[in-house]
């Protein structure tokens, strides 16, 4: 840099461009910005912040190389080599694309302050979109000076011979600066100080102000460089070097004191803390060349091999030696795995003792659902004998009779008596078998047990109809007790009837039951039962009952 500065001086003493000194003092900066940027690349660890690092870099190669023209251009005017009204307009549009750098330097330092804190992954937010619109609104404005004269118009004038007496390049050049060009400074200006603020609040957040005191005194420093430069303070003979590189070195400056400071997160610094790290932790280059390596990585040199990424290496003592590549090498490091491993154990165990516990469980369900299926045949079986007791034993002395006779005629009675009590046992059963279940009879089922009752009695050459209008469930002792009356009469009438007619319907508030009985002729009902038939002509009787009461 003070090359370069001491180049510059020469060259402007040998009065111009044209000579070795002058071209020296505008490439070695050059050069210094071109391995900057690569290195910010390389040691900026936020991508985001990296890219915005090399953007920069780009912008201060361009600018200096547009200052190193504008500088040709002038001498070149001032010694009469080309024409004043063509250098003229060929200096106004290099102090356009000097001033549009400029202020894209000032923007991008601006967002590189704003990334720096936070995460790769974070997006663009309502700061960064500010920035962008605001950026480019006044480089229209810049771009669109030949139209409203509002950044720089013509002076009155013309190029002096007495450089050195004059207060800026815009009056040396010919030319005044409008609001456009004071707009673009206080920009830039701004930028400066928004990226210091936002460096202040991140170092009040961490509770350190002394990463602060260096990056501020040369932000302030730049700040009054542009301000004077701007206002045309600063003479043409009290420069050190030319607008362009001065930036350059002030904007390199900046970002470097914020890296030193660990104010933009960076690969620098990390060997102390490699080295005293608790993890035992070796890099090594692709030759395997080791780096770098944690203390607490010795002894462990010998179990290091050519591993492949992702391979583990199981080691005494409960740890495991793993390795991944990375970019340029490869990152050996190990684990103490002993509480895993006791956990597994821990685990396997448990799981054992609860796969037996589970086996014991699990037969000792078997044996309690056996137990309780039995206990619930055995309460079943107990209610069936209980309501169908009577006729059980009835059918087991039938069957008895059945086998003790040879009578043809016997037997036909006593199996016609045994599928009359056998039909309405399994309907009566099958009744209490629905009840258990659900609590109440459907209509359905209660029909049902009504039809086999008359198919079977088709089988004795009764004929039979049914109508049946009960359309929802009725309670347990309402169907039985209606499924019993029907069979009590059946059951008394089977041999002397011709025909059935059954009807069930509901009333006002209880179930009504009629059976309609046709006598064959010369037949009719006992006398138990005539008082409760009414006589309708013709051997027909019919049978009444009110099943239930109020509330079904």
């Amino acid at each position: 840099m003070i090359l370069s500065c001491i180049c510059y001086r020469l060259g402007v003493q040998a009065g111009g461009t044209d000579n070795i000194y002058s071209a020296f003092g505008y490439m070695i900066p050059m050069i210094i910005v071109i391995i900057w940027g690569w290195m910010c690349r390389i040691r900026i660890s936020q991508r985001k912040a990296g890219d915005c690092s090399v953007w920069i870099a780009l912008f201060l190669i361009i600018l200096i190389f547009l200052g190193w023209i504008r500088d040709h251009i002038v001498n070149e005017a001032l010694s009469g080599s080309i024409d004043y009204a063509y250098g003229r307009n060929i200096i106004r549009f290099l102090l356009y694309g000097e001033l549009i750098i400029v202020i894209g330097i000032a923007a991008l330092s601006l967002e590189l302050a704003v990334l720096s804190p936070a995460p790769s992954t974070r997006k663009a937010g309502a700061v960064e979109n500010m920035i962008s619109l605001t950026t480019m609104a006044i480089v229209a404005l810049i771009m669109t000076n030949e139209i409203h004269h509002r950044v720089l118009s013509k002076a009155v004038g013309t190029i002096g011979a007495d450089r050195m007496a004059l207060y800026s390049d815009l009056e040396l050049y010919g030319y005044k600066a409008g609001w456009g060009y004071y707009l673009a400074a206080q920009w830039c200006c701004a930028c400066l100080v928004g990226a210091a603020g936002i460096l202040a609040v991140y170092c009040l957040r961490k509770g350190d102000w002394n990463r602060l005191w260096f990056p501020g005194a040369l932000m302030l420093i730049s700040l009054i460089y542009l301000f004077f430069y701007a206002f045309g303070v600063i003479r043409d003979s009290f420069r050190i070097h030319d607008f362009s590189v001065v930036i350059a070195y002030l904007t390199m400056m900046v970002v470097e004191s914020c890296i030193a400071n660990r104010l933009i997160a960076s690969v620098k610094g990390y060997e102390p803390f490699i080295r005293h790290s608790l993890t035992p932790m070796s890099i090594h280059d692709m030759e395997g060349n080791c780096l770098i390596r944690s203390d607490t990585f010795a002894g462990l040199e010998s179990y290091i091999s050519d591993y492949a990424e992702g391979d583990i290496c199981i080691l005494p003592g409960g740890r495991r030696m793993m390795c991944r590549t990375v970019r340029g090498g490869r990152v050996y490091w190990s684990e103490d795995i002993t509480g895993a491993v006791r956990l597994i154990d821990e685990l396997s165990n448990t799981a054992d003792t609860l796969k037996d516990r589970n086996v014991t469980m699990r037969e000792e369900y078997r044996s309690r659902y056996r137990k309780k299926t039995l206990e619930e045949k055995n309460r079943l079986y107990s209610l069936m004998q209980k309501d169908c007791l009577e006729y059980i034993r009835e059918l087991q002395n039938l069957t008895r009779m059945l086998a003790d006779t040879d009578d043809r005629e016997e037997e036909k009675t006593l199996l016609e008596r045994m599928t009359v009590i056998g039909t309405y046992v399994k309907r009566r059963n099958n009744l209490l078998f629905v009840y258990e279940s659900g609590g109440r009879i459907p209509p359905g089922e209660l029909k049902l047990s009504f039809l086999e009752m008359l198919s079977s009695l088709s089988a004795l050459g009764v004929k039979g109809a049914i109508n049946y209008v009960v359309p929802e469930n009725m309670l347990f002792n309402h169907a039985c007790e209606s499924f019993d009356s029907f069979f009590v009469i059946i059951l008394r009438y089977y041999r002397n009837i011709r025909s059935v007619y059954l009807s069930l319907g509901k009333e006002a508030d209880h179930h009504r039951l009629l059976v309609e009985l046709c006598f064959k002729e010369g037949m009719g009902p006992t006398e138990d039962d005539y008082a409760s038939m009414e006589d309708e002509g013709e051997g027909i009787y019919l049978y009444s009952k009110e099943i239930g009461g109020a509330g079904l």
